[in-house]
């Protein structure tokens, strides 16, 4: 216990107090002077993070949506009330020091990096995600969407866990439409990246929750560290040496651009580097960070749309209904235009990511002095932005905790109150890109097959993200 004792000082010397307590602000219950609340964080392993956090969630719900939970003498403040939510999102562009733990990995890319790098790199970034380059990838979506429908019907188990073949597909699309790496090609290289990028999330966790690692005195000493550090060597290789290799490409012919002409991501940002004095670490460090925000996302939001309509049959049917109405009984590919008239398919995925998003938190730390409530919070403060509590608030209506596409059809595009891909002026770039994806692959998989599932039985986990750990279970059967 005295070691321990002298563990927790340590980190919270190396930390240092990032906040200082707010005068009648409520905290979570269990604070302990010096140490707050770690003690409560001792033995999580990563299948009980989500417990404590929703834990945490709740409670601050309960206390009006401002609270605090104390890591020594830093506070993080969890919030989850519109108004307060619309405050932190205007006020609160800088990321976590929490963020710089995938540093080592991601660099500066757009997710890690602090408000003045991303605001320079998101300039640039902009340029790429045009609507012209979202409809080249059209016919990478639907070869791979074809590709997933015939991995799902080859499947001898009618009755079966989803989710490894949606994240595997959904990594070979974003390497396709990223990097124009093709998995089939080199599937030796494509499983060893598949893993690595496993073992880093799994890496990332373990530091997170061993808090004393969190400090980056202690962490450059641990085990951890050199586990991390040599599987980001793997992943790193594998990026250098696709960017040298399309820099090859490009510098040896001439691209002629079409419109809707499928280019791989890295190739635009490669010239557009030319051009705004990107380095090819930082085209790297791009690069990366959109297959870490792009792959495992979204086939963890597909599998949740597929657990909510497998156990709502009258809805499946009605998504099933639209899907012939606008592309007929043939397998052909989804088209550009069929994407607009597929609107109930887009109010299905837009309640799956609200009922559960996948980024259930946010946590950024004030630049300013910012008032909430009766509480005046220093420069400095971190604040926690409960997506997860914030969907199911009341503003929803009293069916908020209902799967009810429905309501999508009174609501504004994106509300307020809905970030499923971020916060404020910060959200994801790629969210246009995952929504096209996921309408593509859930049309093919929707009018083949017939899912039912029951959604009551699904627990979930986190990590960096909001997971499916058992319970999603789905049965296929094939459509005449």
């Amino acid at each position: 216990m005295f070691l321990l004792l002298v563990v927790i000082i340590l980190v919270l010397v190396c930390l240092g107090g990032r906040m200082r307590s707010v005068k009648d602000l409520p905290s979570y219950p269990g604070w302990l002077p010096v140490i707050g609340h770690l003690h409560l964080l001792l033995g999580y392993e990563e299948k009980k993070l989500w417990t404590v956090f929703k834990q945490i969630c709740d409670e601050a719900t309960r206390r009006g949506g401002v609270m605090a939970f104390y890591l020594g003498p830093s506070a993080l403040t969890f919030v989850s009330d519109p108004e307060d939510v619309q405050l932190v999102s205007r006020y609160c562009q800088e990321k976590h020091y929490m963020y710089d733990m995938a540093k080592p990995w991601l660099g500066n890319g757009l997710l890690t990096a602090d408000t003045a790098t991303w605001k320079i790199t998101r300039k640039v970034m902009n340029l790429a995600f045009t609507p012209q380059m979202l409809n080249g990838f059209m016919s990478v979506f639907n070869s791979q969407a074809q590709r997933l429908t015939t991995q799902f019907e080859d499947n001898p188990e009618r009755t079966f866990v989803p989710h490894t073949m949606l994240t595997i597909n959904n990594l070979e699309t974003i390497c396709l439409t990223s990097i124009a790496f093709d998995p089939q090609k080199h599937k030796e290289l494509f499983e060893r990246y598949r893993v690595a990028i496993s073992n880093i999330f799994a890496l990332l966790v373990q530091r997170f929750l061993r808090f004393w690692l969190q400090s980056p005195f202690i962490y450059k000493f641990s085990k951890l560290k050199t586990q991390t550090d040599m599987v980001i060597k793997d992943l790193h290789n594998l990026s250098n040496t696709v960017i040298q290799k399309r820099k090859a490409i490009i510098e040896s012919k001439e691209h002629l651009v079409k419109e809707d002409q499928f280019r791989p991501l890295m190739d635009i940002i490669l010239e557009l580097s030319k051009e705004k004095g990107l380095s090819d670490r930082q085209v790297r460090e791009e690069m990366d960070t959109i297959i870490f925000g792009g792959h495992d996302t979204t086939a963890n939001t597909l599998t949740f749309a597929l657990m909510l309509l497998g156990s709502d049959l009258e809805k499946q049917e009605k998504v099933y209904q639209e899907i012939i109405e606008v592309m007929g009984h043939s397998d052909r590919d989804v088209e550009k235009e069929d994407l607009l008239k597929l609107v109930y398919l887009e109010k299905v995925i837009k309640e799956t990511l609200r009922l559960y998003p996948i980024a259930p938190a946010f946590p950024r730390v004030s630049t300013s002095e910012l008032k909430i409530k009766t509480y005046t919070f220093p420069a400095g403060s971190t604040f926690v932005v409960d997506a997860f509590n914030l969907h199911r608030h009341s503003v929803w209506g009293p069916d908020a905790e209902e799967f009810k596409p429905e309501r999508w059809e009174k609501l504004d595009s994106w509300p307020k109150e809905y970030m499923p891909f971020g916060v404020g002026r910060r959200t994801c770039i790629g969210k246009m890109y995952a929504m096209m994806s996921m309408k593509i692959s859930l049309a093919h998989l929707l009018r083949r097959f017939k899912v039912t599932s029951d959604i009551s039985k699904l627990t979930l986990k986190m990590d960096s993200l909001l997971r499916p750990e058992s319970g999603h279970v789905i049965t296929l059967e094939l459509r005449k």
